[in-house]
């Protein structure tokens, strides 16, 4: 076989592997397909995923490694450097939220936002991302935008503005894979490389 013959042979084989370009749907069905969206993902409660969570402010900028485990009343999220050291470890429960940092030492609240801004100097809203990841609003007003497929591309929500893409068909849910928060005081990019629905 001919060299050329060969490389048009490759290139073929690499178009058919890619993965389909997301349905558009027509107008009328897509805030159809969004209220089953949202009914859907309110209903997925425990979860892992990993992903990477970029920080930036005025003064300082920070990229750190993210896994979170969701339970059904409860959380886990491991803070990580770029080298898998664990710089915190954030555990919530209806009882309140504990922050365990690398020097060993605990600190107690019913506050994550508070626990994160207060000691390691980040504007994180953690109550919100518990439903900004699956790519519905927080509970309160919103002024949301959807996307071509009826999935949630943008969202205005209190002090953030959000942007929503790379969504990933993992078994019956469509999530997002990266997601963009930007507030008066910082800008978080994150973007999930791993999701594991548990339920």
């Amino acid at each position: 076989m001919r060299p050329i013959s060969l490389l048009l042979l490759l290139m073929l084989a690499g178009c058919s592997s890619l993965a389909p370009a997301p349905k558009t749907l027509p107008a009328s069905e897509r805030e159809l397909h969004w209220q089953q969206q949202q009914l859907q993902m309110e209903s997925l409660q425990q979860w892992q995923l990993a992903g990477k969570l970029g920080i930036r402010t005025e003064s300082s900028s920070a990229s750190v490694h993210l896994n979170w485990d969701q339970g059904s009343d409860h959380y886990r999220i491991r803070i990580a450097s770029a080298i898998g050291q664990t710089l915190a470890l954030l555990q919530g429960s209806p009882g309140g939220v504990a922050l365990s940092t690398a020097d060993d030492s605990t600190l107690y609240s019913i506050s994550a936002e508070q626990l994160l801004r207060e000691e390691l100097g980040w504007e994180l809203p953690v109550s919100d991302l518990h439903y900004w990841i699956r790519g519905i609003p927080a509970p309160g007003s919103s002024t949301p935008r959807l996307n071509n497929q009826g999935l949630l591309e943008s969202l205005q929500q209190g002090r953030w503005s959000l942007r929503f893409n790379r969504y990933q068909q993992v078994g019956r849910w469509q999530l997002p894979g990266r997601l963009i928060a930007e507030g008066p005081e910082a800008r978080l990019t994150f973007i999930i490389n791993d999701w594991k629905p548990l339920n």
